[in-house]
Formats: structure tokens, C-alpha cells, sequence
């Protein structure tokens, strides 16, 4: 009697999911967005869809942008494991249409999400610039995805600058010392306010921890007010070398005087290297 009753189920199952399957690919947008919907709650989503045909699996990976619900982002990158180059493809894309509908949504898979997904998310959010800054927004403002959102930021160049701009006016300080350690790896001209919550932050931190990678992040934008504090820095044998050779670079940017020749001295081989840079070649030797 359990042995049927348990057949039953499993066939019961079974035809619900074919069902499911077909409707995924239904020409009936009410039935694709029912299916969308009970796929995204099914744990072994990825494996039902992956047992359909490629020319089926692309077709749903394209339409998939359609469904505005908000999980659908994180339906799509469970899809995403898919083995298939061109149905990858497609579930980008439509995590792209996504970010531009919903940036919070679209941020909130960040947290959390292995490297897989992370790439997946940020290629999509790039595909639309605009879209990309919002979902960097909302993401950054979560402890748990602010490392991803800082990677997406990078890769927005000048245009992420204004979402670390407000984050440096955050009231909450390790929000913006995230900001500023974000600006380092901005390829960009620093915002003179950002240089400046920078200091204010490096003055008022009692933690020698967090100093030294405040100043390692002032390095990749030097100001003249941070020289002296470069100089304390690469002068202080203590220092972690990595803030040493940060220094040092930002110290030679400044055309401090006498820097080229400590650097090409220095007891530390990795800081002499310094002197086969291009920017080290072409910066006067200021030493009286």
C-alpha cells in the first residue's frame, strides 16, 4: 500500500514538472511567468532545466529578463551553472535587463555570492553603465556585498566615483573607510572631498591596522597635505613593506624632494625596483 502510495507521488511529481517545463517555453506569457515563478522555488531547479534541449534552455535563458518578480535575479544565476557557452550567454543578458528594472534586487545576490556568480552579476550589471552605478549603490551599502560592489565600481572607472563620493558622507565610519579603500582601486581623478575623508579618517583612527591600509589606499591618490605622513611611512622600517613601496610611488608622484635617490638606496629590494617604473624615470631628482 506505501509502495503504491509512494509511486503515485513520484509520478504525481513527475508530470508536475514536465508541465512546469513545457510552460517555460509556452508562447502564453501568463503560463511563462507561472513557471518562472514555481521553478525559482524548486531546489533542484538548475538540474530540471538542464535536462531540456540547448535550442529550449537558450529560448528560456532569453526570455527570462521578462519576469520583473524580484527573484528572478537569483533564479537566473542558479541557472547560470548551465554547461552550455550560449545559454550563459543569454542568462547574462537577461540579468542585464534585470539590473535596470531592479538594481536592489539585482545587488542583493551580491552578498554572499561565490566567484561564479559574482562575475555573472557583475558582466551583467556592465552591459548597462547607468544601471551598473545603481546596483553598485545598494550593493555597497551592505557590509556583505561591499567587496564586490568596490570590484564593480573599479570597473565603472570615473563614472563609480560619484556613488563613493556619498558614501564617503555616510554617518557610519566603516562605511566610508570602506569608500575611500574603494578609491584605490578606481582608475580615475579622486574627488578632492574623498581625498579629504581620507585624512579626516586616518587622523581620528587610533588602530595602527586601520591607518596602514588607509594610507596604502591615499597612496593610489596622493594629495599634497598626505606627503609627510607618506614620508613617516616609508621611513619607518616597521612598516608593512607593501605600505612602504605604496609611499614610496606616492611620494615620487609628488616629486618629494630627495625621494629618487632614498628609493634607488633603499635597503629593500622590492623598493630599489621602483626605479624601473616609467614614472620613476621621468620625475626630477629634487635632493639638494
Amino acid at each position: 500500500m506505501l509502495v503504491c502510495f509512494a509511486a503515485a507521488v513520484a509520478i504525481g511529481s513527475k508530470l508536475q514538472s514536465d508541465r512546469m517545463l513545457r510552460e517555460l517555453s509556452s508562447n502564453s506569457a501568463a503560463l511563462r511567468t507561472a513557471a518562472y515563478a514555481e521553478l525559482s522555488s524548486r531546489s533542484d531547479a538548475a538540474s530540471l532545466f538542464q535536462s531540456l534541449p540547448t535550442p529550449t534552455r537558450i529560448k528560456i535563458a532569453s526570455r527570462l529578463g521578462e519576469w520583473h518578480d524580484s527573484k528572478m535575479a537569483a533564479l537566473a544565476l542558479q541557472l547560470y551553472s548551465d554547461p552550455d557557452s550560449e545559454v550563459r550567454s543569454a542568462i547574462i543578458r537577461s540579468i542585464a535587463q534585470f539590473c535596470v528594472i531592479n538594481p536592489k534586487a539585482a545587488a542583493r545576490e551580491m552578498a554572499g555570492a561565490d566567484a561564479a556568480r559574482a562575475a555573472a552579476l557583475t558582466a551583467a550589471a556592465l552591459e548597462n553603465p547607468d544601471a551598473a552605478v545603481k546596483v553598485a549603490e545598494w550593493a555597497f551599502a551592505n557590509a556583505a556585498s561591499r567587496d564586490l560592489a568596490a570590484n564593480l565600481l573599479a570597473r565603472l572607472g570615473a563614472k563609480g566615483l560619484p556613488v563613493i563620493e556619498r558614501a564617503c558622507r555616510s554617518s557610519d565610519r566603516e562605511t566610508r573607510i570602506a569608500a575611500v579603500e574603494a578609491a584605490a582601486r578606481v582608475n580615475a581623478v579622486v574627488p578632492p572631498f574623498v581625498q579629504q575623508s581620507a585624512l579626516e579618517l586616518y587622523n581620528s583612527s587610533t588602530d595602527k591596522m586601520t591607518q596602514d591600509a588607509l594610507l596604502e589606499a591615499m597612496a593610489a591618490y596622493p594629495a599634497r597635505d598626505f606627503a609627510p605622513l607618506f614620508r613617516a611611512a616609508f621611513e619607518d622600517e616597521g612598516s608593512p613593506a607593501a605600505l612602504r613601496i605604496a609611499c614610496a610611488r606616492a611620494l615620487i608622484v609628488l616629486q618629494d624632494s630627495g625621494i629618487i635617490a632614498e628609493v634607488a638606496h633603499d635597503y629593500d629590494p622590492d623598493v630599489r625596483d621602483l626605479t624601473s617604473e616609467t614614472r620613476f624615470q621621468t620625475v626630477p631628482n629634487k635632493q639638494p
